[in-house]
């Protein structure tokens, strides 16, 4: 880790300040205070104690060494963690919120687009990459049901 995550932390807030909610906030920083105090190494980070995205988009904010990676490079890197961000993501997505693969794949890939881009997730886009998912997800499957229909024909 390039500087500490507590410092980025409020860097972050201080840039952006009223956009996260005090919740998120909170859990963001018991995360961060609890691997910077105990030492964690990057596999054992228990990103699953995240809620919902603003606590993966604040985290994904403190994170430089990521900025700029296309997802597959993050899912690849173990040496700051993006392994393992990535996979508690994907079964945040895939088993709590109820989407599809697919559609889990699609909120990754709007979050770090938008953490990309330097776009901060305000509370009111909380839901945005999953309800974009969700409708992508409804348009793949009605383009579906039609080849399928027209095979049966």
């Amino acid at each position: 880790m390039s500087e500490s995550r507590i410092v980025e932390l409020e860097k972050v807030l201080e840039r952006h300040p009223g956009v996260y909610d005090k919740a998120t906030i909170k859990s963001v920083r018991d995360l961060v205070t609890y691997v910077e105090e105990n030492d964690v190494p990057q596999d054992k980070i228990p990103y699953d104690d995240f809620e919902d995205f603003p606590e993966f988009s604040l985290y994904l904010n403190l994170t430089p060494e990521w900025r700029h990676k296309p997802k597959e490079s993050l899912r690849n890197d173990e040496k700051y963690g993006g392994k393992y961000f990535i996979k508690a993501m994907k079964r945040k997505c895939t088993g709590e919120l109820g989407l599809s693969d697919y559609e889990a794949e699609y909120a990754l890939d709007s979050l770090i687009y938008d953490f990309n881009k330097g776009i901060v997730t305000s509370n009111l886009s909380r839901t945005r990459p999953v309800d974009a998912a969700r409708a992508l997800g409804a348009v793949q499957k009605s383009i579906q049901d039609m080849k399928d229909r027209k095979k049966r024909h």
